[in-house]
């Protein structure tokens, strides 16, 4: 297995539950790829993009991790030692997944099982941290968002720390367009959070069931989300992955932002002093799609702006039905983010007019500067062009059993 290099691994997006990555992984292929013309463009492609990033105080992590990259070209290119580092992977990886299977066995987290005080019903999310079910309390018969953090899980120690973060901030924010959280607690020394239960679907399944809502309605939407991002930044904190995934609708119409995982706190005002430590420089958080070109090369050093065009990406995903920059993978999308002409809303559907699309095309500055300075000025733009969102009967097809 090759050393260490973190945290030079997290500009590729190789999260910390997969360290040590494998030179596959490095790669951004799949294991055991047997095709040598596969294995060189993937090299190649990693060092251009990682060149295209190494300046100024980057320079130094830059040419680390192309060392890491030659020396895996080199090894899966060579035949001998090739055969050799597959045999040693094989053996590794059914290592890892009789391991995995073992710690996962208990308990069921199933549809119907009994954890602790709560009944589980079906899985609603989740994330790196573990699944999200709904669930009742059998003390109170009140219904929960109840998010488990698995044993595999529990030992690493990176991903408690970001866990009993989110935690804190759940239990602290308090507004109508975010998530709250209520309680944390253990079960047979399993941890858990106990957040509020949102009766609705997030802006996912709506894209995925129907498709892309009125453009009122979307831009409805997108400024609540806006209102309750404008508070989590007034309490110095910045999200760092704001998508249709974690934006909730409930049955009313209410947009709620959810999933503080990978928030970032300027102020050590709900945690410890070492709290942003968790994000380290030169690390890359967020969802690639979704993902300002600043973030992209350092995730500790963005403010609200990055959230803003996170934002922006999101509403252009609602009201054109994908995302704005596609790509064959992961460093496509970070080099069009980054480069790429902003694509016109106007063209893809021509019901957005020409002041929408400035104000989305304004969010999608590659230049932090040239963007709006706030949430609340995103609000101001967007004010002209909403409706509330709400509409008779639209709920129907999203009811859960």
């Amino acid at each position: 297995m090759p050393p260490r290099f973190d945290p030079l691994h997290k500009w590729l997006g190789i999260p910390a539950s997969e360290q040590p990555p494998h030179a596959y992984r490095l790669l951004g292929i799949a294991p055991l790829e047997e095709d040598a013309d596969v294995i060189a463009n993937a090299a190649d492609q990693r060092m251009l993009f990682i060149k295209s990033l190494s300046s100024g105080p980057n320079a130094t992590i830059g040419e680390g991790l192309l060392n890491q990259i030659a020396a895996a070209r080199l090894s899966l290119l060579n035949p001998t030692k090739k055969a050799a580092y597959d045999k040693a992977l094989r053996n590794y990886l059914a290592g890892q997944k009789s391991a995995s299977a073992q710690r996962s066995a208990p308990p069921a987290l199933d549809a119907g099982a009994l954890f602790g005080q709560f009944t589980l019903f079906e899985r609603i999310g989740g994330d790196m941290l573990g699944p999200i079910f709904k669930a009742k309390s059998r003390t109170d018969g009140d219904l929960v968002s109840l998010k488990i953090l698995p044993p595999a899980v529990a030992k690493n120690d990176r991903l408690v720390k970001r866990f009993e973060r989110e935690v804190s901030l759940m239990g602290k924010l308090r507004h109508p367009n975010v998530v709250g959280g209520m309680k944390v607690g253990a079960q047979d020394g399993i941890h858990f959070l106990v957040l509020e239960y949102v009766d609705g679907v997030d802006l996912a399944e709506i894209l995925n069931r129907v498709g892309p809502p009125e453009v009122a309605k979307t831009v409805g939407y997108m400024m609540q989300a806006a209102q309750g991002l404008q508070y989590l930044h007034e309490n110095k904190v910045y999200h760092r992955n704001v998508s249709p995934d974690n934006l909730l609708v409930d049955r009313g119409g209410v947009v709620k932002v959810a999933n503080l995982m990978m928030a970032h706190i300027v102020e050590a005002s709900y945690l410890d002093d070492n709290a942003n430590a968790l994000t380290r420089t030169g690390e890359m958080l967020g969802t690639v799609d979704y993902m300002a070109p600043e973030q992209a090369t350092d995730a500790s050093t963005i403010d609200d702006r990055a959230d803003i065009y996170s934002l922006g990406c999101t509403m252009f995903h609602m009201l054109a039905g994908r995302p704005p920059y596609s790509g064959k993978n992961m460093m496509d999308k970070l080099m069009a983010h980054r480069d790429a002409p902003i694509p016109s809303l106007m063209e893809i559907r021509p019901e957005v007019s020409k002041g929408l699309d400035r104000v989305v095309n304004r969010m999608l500055a590659k230049k932090r500067a040239e963007r709006q300075q706030s949430m609340n000025e995103v609000i101001a733009a967007l004010k002209p062009f909403a409706t509330n969102g709400r509409k008779p009967g639209f709920w129907s097809r999203f009811t859960r059993q």
